[in-house]
């Protein structure tokens, strides 16, 4: 990979320069935040025009290296004030690799009141106006832009939460199958690409040949193949990975007395056998999700699943070990389903289920919410009174969260910073 694509926002324009020889070994993380410590003040307002959003693949994205596809998301994070790095699977890293992308760098940003959509292919960039997709949740901007591009198209977009300039907004970005539910997630990054004026990117390697060619591919090649070997080897991969995804961890952390339990304060939950990978696992395959999936071309560890409601329609993917804890333990909350209607709110909304987990968590420590399964995912039952199968739930949840709201938070939210954040991603 050979090329940096910057989008100078204030100026609305896509320009492309090759990688600086002190780069040109520097992929992922390591190119991302070597960016971002050598051209973004420190003292950088993390919304503001100075600060940058780095989307960098691996180096060795695009070629058959296994498990080289995944993306780096790099800048000054509104959360922590610091360089942030947070990174995801899905298939954009590989099409970016093929073009030859080394990163697509933010700078800038525009006038107020427009969001824009980038399109990266072998014919170059361009910004388009992305109007039309304003207030949209993950899952609508995947299913519009896949069928106005086509299906072939990675997508990485922000949701609502982004557009909001939310500390805990993500990057999403699509899987195989199109769902974009693989979330650089910490820190934040998704209000920066927000602040940028950046709904979405399109990328489209259709018809590029491979950009990273090996200078021997006999010998690259045997070598991929001995990697891999060693990696499928390892009895975490074999045995717990690609069979229970991280879900497996949680009956581990249990046992060790590290599971997030009733706001962490706890080590072990009492009914961790309900929320367990093979709990997981069990619904998976009983209601005809799919576990031992690859979330992109070439990842052999397989850890992700597809996991499905009670009739057989996908709710969320991948149901990850984190999620788990701080929506299900973390809140007192067994009832598996409940955990993942909140995942794919959250992912469609753009959300980190980590710091959400952690807000709810304090909420409920001070008694704002109820512990427990009263909860049903968010609020009690006499908050929600209908069942979580109910096909009008969400529309239910949220036109009762708006009154919840305004009944009960009226006061703080104007002094309390996390207050806020709840209530605006409530009302969405």
């Amino acid at each position: 990979m050979n090329q940096l694509l910057r989008i100078r926002m204030d100026r609305l324009q896509c320009e492309t320069s090759p990688v600086p020889p002190a780069f040109r070994r520097l992929g992922g993380r390591g190119l991302s935040s070597t960016l971002i410590a050598q051209e973004v003040n420190p003292l950088a307002s993390p919304l503001g025009p100075e600060n940058k959003l780095v989307i960098a693949p691996g180096i060795l994205a695009g070629t058959i290296s296994p498990c080289s596809q995944r993306v780096s998301v790099g800048g000054k994070s509104p959360l922590t004030g610091g360089i942030k790095e947070a990174n995801a699977g899905g298939t954009s890293g590989q099409k970016l690799g093929r073009l030859g992308i080394a990163a697509v760098v933010l700078e800038g940003k525009p006038g107020p009141g427009h969001l824009y959509l980038l399109r990266i292919s072998r014919e170059g960039a361009r910004l388009e106006s992305a109007d039309f997709l304003k207030g949209a949740g993950n899952y609508q901007v995947a299913e519009t832009l896949r069928a106005k591009y086509g299906s072939h198209v990675g997508v990485i977009s922000i949701g609502p939460a982004g557009e909001m300039l939310m500390s805990a907004a993500t990057v999403a970005m699509t899987d195989q199958d199109g769902i974009p539910a693989r979330h650089a997630a910490r820190g934040g990054l998704g209000a920066v690409m927000g602040s940028k004026g950046m709904k979405a990117m399109v990328i489209d390697d259709r018809g590029s040949p491979p950009a990273v060619l090996a200078k021997d591919p006999g010998a690259f090649k045997k070598i991929a193949k001995d990697f891999a070997a060693v990696i499928l080897e390892r009895p975490r991969v074999k045995h717990r990975l690609h069979r229970f995804g991280t879900a497996g961890l949680i009956s581990f952390t249990n046992e060790v007395n590290s599971l997030p339990t009733r706001n962490f304060s706890r080590g072990q939950f009492e009914r961790v056998e309900q929320i367990s990978g093979e709990a997981v696992v069990a619904l998976i395959d009983a209601r005809g999700g799919q576990r031992g999936h690859s979330c992109y071309r070439g990842c052999i560890v397989r850890c992700s699943n597809r996991f499905n409601d009670a009739g057989g329609k996908h709710l969320t993917s991948s149901f990850e070990y984190e999620t788990i804890a701080m929506l299900g333990s973390n809140l007192d909350i067994s009832d598996i389903d409940a955990i993942a209607r909140m995942d794919r709110l959250c992912d469609d909304a753009g959300v980190d289920t980590i710091e959400i987990g952690c807000a709810l968590g304090v909420a409920m420590e001070a008694k704002v919410l109820p512990f427990g399964e009263r909860s049903k995912g968010l609020l009690p039952e006499d908050i929600i009174p209908c069942r979580t199968d109910d096909e009008a739930f969400e529309m239910k949840v949220k036109a009762r969260l708006k009154r919840y709201v305004v009944e009960r938070c009226i006061y703080g939210v104007d002094i309390n910073h996390l207050a806020v954040e709840l209530a605006k991603l409530s009302l969405w």
